[in-house]
């Protein structure tokens, strides 16, 4: 439970920050297009401008209509889970996930067949205990009822030796093969999870990378995009077209950051929860 809350969490929080990314590229291009058909109508610029403003206008309003709807989605599954009906609200800042600080974790379907192998084990042992003679022995204080009866100290022994060998061999033919059953078994859950282990920390390797480099660079080349580009604009450098891609493409950055933090974050989830 714990793992899919936080998983749908962190989606919504992704679709939410996408939303507010998107709202502004929209706001963007709205103007563009507008100002575009303007100046097509004043025959300032060509056919080929205004298509392409309303052709970028179009493409960032689907991609907004999407994450709305992938948005409500994920807060219908984060209120299904939590068992409300209350209007949920995200916190503002972003989930931190930190992964477990735990020594060779053992996977509860491993402490499972861990104990199915000691029972299989003791089903053979005791099969084949079975088969063999069972020595008995015991002491005994005796007496008769005659006069002057006296307590003598005597002793008995025996063997019992099984006489259908048959069906115990059966028995312990068929323990064994289920014991050697489960070893495969637990050897092969135990390749699996070291394999899934190994894909999430190099899913979790790569999208660190890109956090890191956004971190250290990407983010204030993002910053820097707008601001040179709302000067270079002001002051007539460059026209509205490469003033709104330079603004695109600051957006892209932070939005590449935002599909690289949800891969994180899922990655995480599953390492800490890792199952088959």
């Amino acid at each position: 439970m714990e793992k899919a809350v936080g998983m749908a969490y962190v989606q919504a929080f992704y679709w939410r920050e996408s939303i507010r990314n998107l709202n502004y590229l929209d706001s963007l291009y709205g103007q563009f297009a507008r100002a575009a058909t303007r100046r097509f109508q004043l025959g300032e610029s060509n056919l080929l401008e205004k298509l392409t403003a309303e052709s970028k206008l179009q493409e960032v309003g689907l991609r907004l209509k999407a994450a709305r709807q992938d948005f409500a989605t994920s807060l219908i599954s984060l209120q299904r889970l939590l068992n409300t009906s209350d209007t949920l609200i995200l916190e503002e800042g972003e989930p931190d996930l930190e992964l477990l600080n735990l020594e060779n974790p053992v996977h509860p379907m491993e402490l499972w067949m861990d104990a199915q192998q000691r029972q299989a084990s003791f089903a053979v042992k005791e099969a084949r205990r079975v088969m063999l003679p069972d020595l008995n022995f015991e002491l005994f204080r005796g007496t008769n009822p005659g006069p002057e009866a006296r307590v003598y100290p005597g002793f008995q022994a025996g063997v019992t030796v099984p006489l259908f060998f048959g069906s115990y061999k059966s028995k312990v033919k068929a323990a064994s093969i289920y014991e050697e059953q489960l070893q495969l078994e637990a050897s092969s859950l135990s390749q699996s999870l070291e394999t899934k282990k190994a894909q999430l920390e190099r899913q979790i390797q790569k999208a660190q990378s890109v956090l890191d480099y956004y971190q250290e660079e990407g983010q204030v080349l993002a910053d820097q995009l707008e601001t040179q580009a709302s000067r270079s604009f002001q002051e007539g450098e460059i026209d509205f077209l490469q003033f709104v891609q330079l603004l695109e493409n600051s957006r892209n950055i932070r939005i590449q950051y935002l599909e690289s933090k949800l891969e994180y974050q899922l990655a995480t989830l599953e390492l800490i929860y890792l199952s088959i």
